[in-house]
């Protein structure tokens, strides 16, 4: 089944955002993992290794996408990381509750342009589920 990640009014949403996740009773923790990509949930603790937004950040991820979408040998573990961090992602509340942890550090202006960023990148994307 083919989805487009950005999620539309109505549609069933995969993975809830921090703040949700929270209320939950989800608890966050900094991986130490060199694989930016290498989640893991735990005893209600979602393990994410950290991630380094600066300038570059937004076209390095596109890049990335822009592979594995064209070339249909690839695995798309970099599209499903960065489909699951837009979905935790909703606000800047979201982005400073992963910073405060260690998951996310950012080198721009705002914990918005980071929201901004994640919130943007799947735009167009066709994303397999089975896979």
């Amino acid at each position: 089944m083919l989805f487009e990640p950005h999620i539309s009014a109505g549609a069933q949403q995969l993975i809830h955002c921090v703040t949700e996740l929270r209320e939950a009773g989800i608890k966050f923790k900094k991986r130490k993992m060199d694989r930016f990509w290498d989640i893991k949930f735990e005893n209600g603790v979602l393990h994410i290794p950290r991630l380094l937004v600066h300038d570059g950040t937004k076209s390095l991820l596109l890049n990335m996408i822009a592979f594995e979408q064209c070339h249909l040998d690839c695995s798309n573990c970099i599209s499903s990381y960065i489909i699951f961090m837009d979905n935790l992602i909703n606000s800047p509340e979201d982005v400073g509750h992963l910073h405060y942890h260690g998951i996310i550090e950012h080198w721009l202006g705002s914990d918005t342009e980071v929201a901004d960023l994640f919130n943007g990148l799947c735009q167009e994307v066709v994303f397999d589920t089975n896979e």
